[in-house]
């Protein structure tokens, strides 16, 4: 359901991050189960609720700058087209399908655009939600830079968090996030936003505003990196206005799998952390006042991956030096080479999910 701070591969990365809980069964005693199933350690500073009250027949969602809209009447789409074709059975519903393209072999930095358009009733404040999570791809780069670093991996973290190595432009910002475009009166496509969300694992829902909406048929424009997203749904929606959730702390931690006793003093204590290993299972418990809410996952920390032998083969200063300093012209280089296994990353992802024995 939510995938915390996904970016953050450092302690000088460490950022908060927030997830829509959709489609959960609510309840005042509300409990989400908390896991590390992956070849990493994971440092939490907390996991609070978001909750904002609402009617069942509402929904809140955020937006890309942060703000938080409660909405209501979900319009499905009545076409989708994108390159390859008809798009609309993958993005109508929260069903578990997907659109989502290939990479480009030449360029993993080229973008395709897809089309879709909505009946429009009544003029006014609409906003565009959008269910989408990330392909492999960022994934498959931040592995091979940590390969590219080898034994030297440490040496270079601790250069980052000196302060000792900045960059303008990385290769995953050059990859960009997923625009939307509005055709105005003029037939001109209009930018309303930019929303990124790192991470392959989770589904997560956002809100992109789009004021003024005129009465008919609304055509929308989604511009985005191929082979970078995954989109499961859009809809267009009534914004009723801006709302601001309660926080609310858990008030319990139960340890299924792992070795922290005092999983709750290290979550409520802000200069602590919950630190999880491949594994490790808690179940976090809160207790919520509201009949009925929108939730979302507020966390913040970062993680540390475990390097693999198999990467340390790989160790390639001159690669890493051309990641960093040229990555546009390496995301041109390398992307063949990941055009030979995006057919198998997705499964290969999955199936390595850790297992305590």
């Amino acid at each position: 359901m939510a995938e915390g701070f996904s970016a953050s591969i450092m302690p000088g990365l460490e950022d908060i991050d927030i997830d829509h809980l959709m489609g959960t069964d609510y309840s005042k005693n509300y409990e989400l189960t908390l896991t590390n199933e992956a070849l990493e350690t994971h440092s939490i500073r907390y996991a609070n609720l978001l909750a904002v009250e609402k009617l069942p027949v509402e929904n809140v969602f955020q937006s890309g700058n942060g703000i938080f809209y409660k909405t209501n009447n979900l319009i499905p789409p009545q076409k989708c087209e994108s390159p390859s074709g008809n798009c609309l059975p993958e993005v109508r519903d929260r069903d578990g399908l997907e659109y989502f393209s290939l990479s480009d072999p030449d360029n993993l930095r080229s973008k395709e655009e897809i089309i879709i358009s909505f009946p429009v009733n009544e003029a006014g404040q609409k906003g565009l939600v959008i269910g989408k999570r990330q392909s492999l791809m960022t994934t498959y780069l931040l592995y091979q830079g940590l390969a590219y670093m080898g034994n030297a991996v440490g040496y270079f973290f601790t250069q980052y968090e000196l302060g000792n190595i900045r960059q303008k432009e990385n290769v995953f910002n050059l990859l960009g996030g997923i625009e939307v475009f509005v055709k105005d009166a003029d037939g001109e496509w209009v930018l309303q936003s930019e929303i990124h969300e790192t991470g392959p694992i989770a589904v997560d829902y956002s809100i992109i505003p789009i004021q003024n909406l005129k009465k008919g048929e609304v055509e929308i424009k989604i511009r985005m990196n191929n082979g970078l997203w995954r989109i499961g749904y859009l809809a267009l929606t009534e914004i009723k206005g801006e709302v601001y959730p309660e926080v609310f702390q858990p008030v319990e931690v139960e340890k299924q799998e792992g070795s922290e006793s005092d999983g709750l003093g290290k979550l409520l204590d802000p200069d602590d952390y919950l630190v999880t290993f491949p594994g490790d299972r808690y179940v976090l418990k809160y207790e919520l006042p509201y009949e009925h809410a929108a939730l979302f996952l507020n966390s913040k920390g970062y993680y540390l991956e475990w390097i693999r032998e198999g990467w340390i083969e790989e160790q390639d200063l001159k690669k890493l030096h051309q990641m960093i300093r040229k990555p546009e012209r390496y995301l041109k280089e390398i992307a063949p080479s990941y055009k030979k296994v995006e057919p198998e990353m997705e499964n290969a992802f999955w199936n390595s999910r850790y297992v305590m024995p």
